[in-house]
């Protein structure tokens, strides 16, 4: 690595180590990228961008003040929890389709609510581009629907909208004639999740995301089982509590609430544990694609980072519960038992567990899943720590057994391992779909207590 004399250096130093997690661990790592604390890809042991990070397109993150912002192509995004506004790291994402259009497009067809651009508010992300949505006088069902969309059988799809209260407090969310959602935006709840037709969506539910200057992000979520093209339906509801997908009532023509946001999106996987909503991605009149986010350390960088004979990872992230086997980070190796990574922690999505792996020229050595299941959105801890005779692993303050015949590689030879991806792994198909807070290495295998101390 082009850093190696800074990296001795450091390493080198007398105890008092200079941060806690160091403190915890007993000795300083060879390598710290502490996206949520530093917010960049610098490492800070040497100061040095040591990460590649590719996307090849725009992309949505949150800033610290809660809206919502651009990073634009190749740019890395380092988000924001939308309601504490705690810094959450980077954001590892799969690519993604937004079919719908933006909110403009959700056409009347004479559903009696009337919708128009109101610049007296600001939207989620800072502008003024929200619409305001206004039943009129008739007593009767007050709703907006897009156009046809196609919808692939077998597939897990997320549909998501921005809502803002203002007089009308409740809002439904429809497929037509396939399933709805109801929301409370009084108390920022979901009241139901329903079935139209078992014959077209099944595995239906909703959730709720509170934002700053009082919006939500409504979401409807649900497995196709049919393919066709069907339409995005919207219903104001004159009750908070409503739980019906088509609420009647009479309006005035001026009480209103506020749309933006309008966001359709197709799982990368029909195999995967259910669906759930990404970043949002800008659309007009037509859809657009978010390109899959890339972090890696690869070439001279890398060189240094990782060890034929010793390593711990620890990683820190947050976690999507229906991700198809997000890894929290990986060496990869095309070499190491024929295999493509060397040493990783990934989740299974079927059971919502963490496995921890190490792959060495004698084949695969550890392969221990730890027994704690993890909710959605959860905060993990995890790491992966070998040397001889002697493998781990562990998240949040609990470990694994041990391997206590974990061979090691028969030659010393570095293209065993030829890179580090951090919030993915050997393909674009097992990005992490959240954040990733921080991720540190030792070329040292730490003790058992110590990884106890430092993932709690």
């Amino acid at each position: 690595m082009k850093t190696t004399a800074t990296r001795t250096g450091a390493v080198s130093q007398s105890r008092g180590f200079g941060d806690l997690l160091y403190d915890k661990a007993g000795s300083r790592p060879i390598l710290d990228l502490d996206f949520a604390g530093t917010q960049s890809l610098k490492d800070k042991l040497t100061g040095k961008n040591l990460v590649t990070y590719t996307r090849s397109s725009n992309g949505t993150y949150i800033d610290s003040a809660g809206i919502i912002k651009t990073s634009l192509n190749n740019a890395p995004r380092f988000t924001h929890d939308p309601t504490t506004l705690e810094s959450l790291g980077l954001l590892i994402e799969e690519s993604r389709v937004n079919k719908a259009k933006s909110v403009v497009n959700l056409y009347t067809n004479n559903k009696k609510a009337d919708l128009s651009a109101d610049t007296s508010v600001t939207a989620p992300d800072g502008t003024t581009t929200a619409y305001k949505l206004v039943p009129n006088t008739d007593n009767a069902t007050h709703w907006r629907q897009s156009g046809q969309i196609s919808l692939t059988g077998g597939k897990y799809y997320s549909y998501s909208l921005f809502v803002k209260p203002d007089y009308y407090k409740g809002i439904v969310l429809g497929i037509q004639s396939n399933c709805y959602a109801t929301f409370n935006l009084d108390t920022g709840a979901v009241t139901g999740s329903h079935i139209d037709n078992v014959n077209n969506s099944s595995e239906v539910s909703a959730e709720i995301i509170a934002y700053t200057n009082g919006w939500y992000r409504c979401v409807l979520k649900f497995l196709k089982v049919n393919s066709e093209n069907k339409k995005i339906q919207v219903y104001v509801a004159d009750s908070a509590t409503n739980n019906i997908r088509n609420p009647s009532f009479t309006g005035n023509g001026t009480n209103k609430l506020w749309i933006w946001g309008s966001q359709l999106e197709e799982e990368s996987h029909s195999d995967s544990g259910g669906a759930f909503p990404t970043s949002y991605i800008y659309t007009t009149d037509s859809e657009v694609t978010r390109a899959a986010d890339l972090a890696e350390i690869t070439g001279d960088n890398f060189t240094g980072i990782w060890s034929t004979t010793a390593n711990t990872m620890y990683c820190e992230v947050n976690y999507t519960a229906k991700a198809y086997y997000p890894r929290m980070a990986e060496f990869v190796s095309l070499d190491a038992g024929g295999d493509a990574y060397a040493q990783t922690l990934m989740f299974d999505h079927t059971d919502n567990k963490l496995i921890g792996r190490v792959y060495t020229q004698a084949g695969l050595q550890l392969n221990e899943k730890l027994g704690t299941v993890f909710s959605d959105d959860s905060t993990v801890k995890g790491v992966n720590a070998y040397e001889l005779n002697n493998g781990i692993m562990g998240a949040n303050g609990v470990l694994s057994s041990a391997d206590t015949s974990l061979a090691l590689h028969v030659t010393d030879d570095t293209a065993l391992a030829d890179k580090l991806v951090i919030g993915g792994g050997f393909t674009s198909t097992h990005n992490l779909n959240n954040t990733v807070k921080r991720f540190t290495h030792w070329t040292t295998r730490i003790p058992d207590q110590s990884l106890i101390n430092i993932t709690q």
